[in-house]
């Protein structure tokens, strides 16, 4: 068999070209860091990087998700202490307002300072206006108001009160 010399030179041509593309590759995988520079050069690491990829955008997504509900909590747990300072507030006025020393005039000042109360724990709650109506609805039924001395009305609406014996 001849091996003429245009066969010599082809032959190491391509080895030539072969390897200034794999030196062209590995020159790239250095300069940027990456071992894969397509996914055809590795389809099984390139599944894996993918997978692994998609964990950690999940993780952050977790992460940012923890942050947003730390932040919510810690906002509701600052109104519900706000509230629960209200509320034992309206407790001692109430407490204040049952004895035998309470008159007529110190129990409309300590029904104003409730109802101030009551509009400042919807205000922490933030509630559309229909949750806002419920609670006011609600919060009427526990309200005491006062007619005269003796008698005690449970108000169910701003105009509306119910007798109840003492």
């Amino acid at each position: 068999m001849r091996i003429t010399n245009n066969t010599i030179v082809s032959q190491s041509l391509s080895g030539l070209q072969a390897n200034m593309a794999a030196l062209l590759k590995v020159s790239q995988q250095v300069s940027t860091g990456n071992r894969l520079t397509a996914a055809s050069d590795d389809p099984t690491a390139a599944t894996q990087i993918m997978s692994a990829s998609g964990s950690l955008r999940a993780i952050d997504q977790y992460s940012a998700n923890v942050t947003q509900a730390n932040s919510r909590v810690s906002a509701e747990d600052t109104a519900l202490q706000q509230i629960t300072d209200l509320l034992t507030r309206a407790k001692e006025l109430g407490v204040a307002q049952s004895g035998s020393t309470a008159t007529a005039d110190t129990r409309t000042t300590a029904n104003a300072e409730i109802q101030q109360i009551f509009q400042q724990i919807l205000r922490p709650l933030d509630l559309d206006l229909d949750e806002r109506d419920r609670v006011r609805r609600t919060v009427h039924h526990v309200v005491l108001c006062v007619s005269g001395s003796i008698k005690r009305q449970i108000q169910v609406e701003p105009s509306k009160c119910i007798n109840r014996r003492v």
